[in-house]
């Protein structure tokens, strides 16, 4: 039995992500989780990463969906497919993603409304560069903000997404009321 080369491609194109894209991403998170500034357990810090960084991420994910697609190959004779560009997403796989990760019918984007909105009004008045150093400045910012304001209500870390945006809803009536409130766990 001889080797496929039916999946040349694909497997070609992710070699190059790997080695360029992925782990410039990886490095860069992995040194967040050592040096104690990202915790993968806190929904609240992979929010803020979310929202700082993901306008940073699609961008890069772009480029390389541009330079992929704009390079030469040469198609095999008689091969099925749709020429030489990256696939689109299957909508179904793309459905069930957005229904994980954000609101129903709101693609790309992170936790609630409150949560964004409370991250606007964290950073309307910072000029944040859409470059690592500015994403991460921005993550730094908003996670300092909301766990101090988690803090002065005397709210426990969630352990969950759904409790996540339920903090996020307390603390935005908080930030428009100007007064603390008390969130206790059994609501």
């Amino acid at each position: 039995m001889g080797t496929s080369v039916h999946n040349q491609r694909a497997q070609c194109v992710n070699s190059i992500l790997k080695r360029t894209w992925i782990k410039k991403w990886l490095t860069t998170f992995e040194a967040m989780m050592e040096s104690g500034i990202l915790e993968l357990d806190n929904p609240v810090h992979i929010n803020c990463l979310q929202y700082s960084h993901l306008p940073l991420l699609q961008r890069d994910l772009k480029t390389e969906q541009t330079v992929w697609n704009t390079h030469d190959i040469r198609k095999q004779r008689n091969a099925p497919g749709y020429g030489n560009v990256l696939h689109i997403v299957d909508p179904d796989l793309l459905d069930y993603a957005k229904q994980l990760i954000c609101e129903r019918e709101e693609p790309s984007l992170v936790a609630n409304q409150e949560f964004r909105d409370m991250c606007q009004n964290i950073l309307e008045n910072s000029q944040f560069p859409c470059t690592p150093d500015g994403c991460l400045a921005a993550y730094l910012m908003l996670v300092q903000e909301l766990t101090t304001a988690m803090n002065r209500n005397a709210v426990p870390t969630p352990s969950t997404f759904a409790e996540a945006n339920d903090i996020y809803i307390f603390l935005k009536r908080e930030r428009m009321e100007g007064a603390p409130i008390n969130i206790s766990n059994d609501q």
